[in-house]
Parts: structure tokens; C-alpha cells; sequence
């Protein structure tokens, strides 16, 4: 029955996301510089949900690039001279991401989930400014599908190469 249709398409829940694996991921970053290359593989700051963590890891990103020590003093200290410093969560909150970390040898599954998150929050915004277009007939309805399926195609190839 259409009378039981929501007449709304606004999202009410949080978008995926695994603050969890968010920092472990920076975490196991801080405790060993060489994980930075696997994570850098899997992982782009924008997959992070946490604006604050995207911060400190293009930060981190920048260190390796520059061949310098990923630790607490230099992330600080770049974020610091960046103006970042107070967005991501301050000195106290960095120091915090090394307690916990469950293992460092875990870092590329701790990637795998924040990258799954990212494309999961990806598939939400694409399926959301479809149902906007429709919503709001903006074109003919075979243009609308059209670039509903051109969407979905891209979607599913990002979910395919794991990008």
C-alpha cells in the first residue's frame, strides 16, 4: 500500500563506521613506522569517519613521505605547526591511541574494516542522491535510471577493486 511508504528520505542513523579500528589503525601507526606502507596500500584519509583521525593520518602520510619518525612528539609537532592540532583531538587524545591496540601484526585487518566502513558510508550517499534525484524528477525517468544504474556500476566496481 502506498499510504505506508516513508514520505522522507533523510538518513536517521550514524553511517557505518568502527571508531575502534579507526584507532588502532593510527595507533598501530605511532608504535611502528612500518606499517604505514600496508596501511597506506588499503587506506586513504577520506575512509576515515572521524575528520580528526583524517587529519592525523595525512599528517602521519606526510612524515613517512618525508622519511621522518612517526611518533608522538613529530605527529604533535606537525599537526601543530598545520594549525590541526585542537581538530585532531589534541596531544592527550593522540597518546591515547597507543593504549589498546590490541596487535600491531593486526594492522591490515584493523584497514580492512575502516576501508569496508568507507565503502559502506560510499553506498549510502550514492543510493541517497539517487533517491534525491527521483524524489525531486530532476530529468526524464530514463535519464534518472540511467544515472541510477551509471551510479551503481560505479559503486560496484569501487567495491570490487576494494578503492
Amino acid at each position: 500500500m502506498l499510504a505506508n511508504r516513508p514520505t522522507t528520505t533523510e538518513l536517521e542513523r550514524p553511517l557505518p563506521h568502527n571508531l575502534d579500528a579507526e584507532r588502532a589503525v593510527l595507533g598501530a601507526i605511532l608504535l611502528d613506522n612500518q606499517t604505514l606502507n600496508a596501511v597506506v596500500e588499503k587506506l586513504k584519509p577520506e575512509d576515515f569517519y572521524l575528520d580528526q583521525h583524517r587529519r592525523m593520518f595525512r599528517q602521519m602520510i606526510a612524515l613517512g613521505e618525508a622519511q621522518q619518525a612517526i611518533d608522538l612528539v613529530t605527529l604533535v609537532n606537525a599537526l601543530e605547526q598545520a594549525g590541526e592540532l585542537g581538530t585532531a583531538g589534541g596531544a592527550a587524545y593522540i597518546a591515547k591511541l597507543v593504549d589498546g591496540v590490541p596487535r600491531v601484526s593486526n594492522v591490515e585487518h584493523y584497514a580492512r574494516i575502516v576501508k569496508e566502513k568507507s565503502l559502506l558510508r560510499g553506498a549510502i550517499h550514492q543510493t541517497h542522491a539517487v533517491l534525491q534525484a527521483l524524489w525531486e524528477e530532476c530529468g526524464s525517468p530514463e535519464e534518472l535510471l540511467q544515472r541510477a544504474k551509471s551510479n551503481l556500476e560505479m559503486l560496484s566496481a569501487q567495491i570490487g577493486d576494494g578503492a
